[in-house]
């Protein structure tokens, strides 16, 4: 009889230890899955946000050295500045050896075009030009119609801008890209296509060498016009913003 009971106490003992054995094998089990599950998560997640940051960096790297804009400055040295949608200078072209000369001796990168272009205007180099009398021609070139007049009205407002000999004009991208393939700063382009229409036979070889002034000297000689008077025209041809004798602007 006592072998009986005893033998029943340790099946008792046998079954309870079994289910503690059990129990923490499956409890261990469990939260190494857990453990493995979150860690696996967070690393998934880590991934994700770094590919994120990532995009986000090279995307903004590539929008703030886009140009969409370009300021084009001709005398005789023809600079071109390159604007991103912050207004901000990112590059800086020169189509001759004197701007060549003009642009290494400016830092105008990541300036604001604005004072970008006023530090040009007030070199020395371009107020020698100005008081030689040179035609100076400053010429925006953006798709956008709104920001292309807010950026000549901008321009125009400036007092390089109402000394005597200098215009500024408006055109479009697609007018930025033919001045390119033409190799030829926009300034000097617009100048081009003017003299063109007056002599076929003009190549833009031939006007690449020369300033702003003997340009519109030959574009003069053809028309037989004494009148040196010039406009500013803004990139829908609309407004005008006529520069005389004075130097003054006033917008029509």
């Amino acid at each position: 009889m006592s072998n009986k009971i005893k033998n029943a106490f340790d099946n008792v003992h046998a079954e309870e230890a079994l289910k503690q054995s059990t129990g923490k094998y499956l409890i261990e089990k469990t939260n190494n899955y857990g453990k493995k599950y979150f860690s696996k998560a967070v690393k998934i997640g880590v991934s994700f946000a770094c590919v994120a940051v990532i995009t986000a960096g090279f995307a903004g790297y590539h929008m703030y050295f886009t140009p969409v804009s370009a300021i084009s400055l001709d005398v005789n040295p023809s600079v071109e500045l390159n604007i991103n949608r912050f207004d901000r200078v990112v590059s800086v072209e020169a189509y001759n050896d004197e701007g060549e000369e003009l642009v290494n001796s400016e830092n105008l990168k990541y300036m604001d075009y604005s004072s970008a272009l006023e530090k040009l205007m007030t070199s020395d180099n371009i107020e020698e030009y100005i008081e030689k009398g040179e035609a100076v021609s400053i010429t925006v070139s953006v798709d956008n119609e709104k920001k292309r007049d807010e950026m000549i009205s901008s321009i125009s407002s400036c007092e390089y801008a109402k000394q005597k000999g200098v215009t500024c004009s408006g055109r479009n991208k697609e007018y930025w890209d033919e001045a390119h393939n033409a190799g030829l700063s926009l300034g000097k382009y617009k100048a081009y296509l003017e003299l063109k229409e007056l002599d076929p036979s003009v190549t833009p070889d031939d006007i690449s060498g020369l300033t702003m002034r003997e340009i519109h000297d030959r574009i003069q000689s053809f028309k037989g016009d004494n009148d040196q008077s010039q406009d500013i025209v803004t990139g829908n041809n609309e407004n005008t913003c006529s520069v005389k004798g004075n130097g003054k602007c006033n917008i029509k």
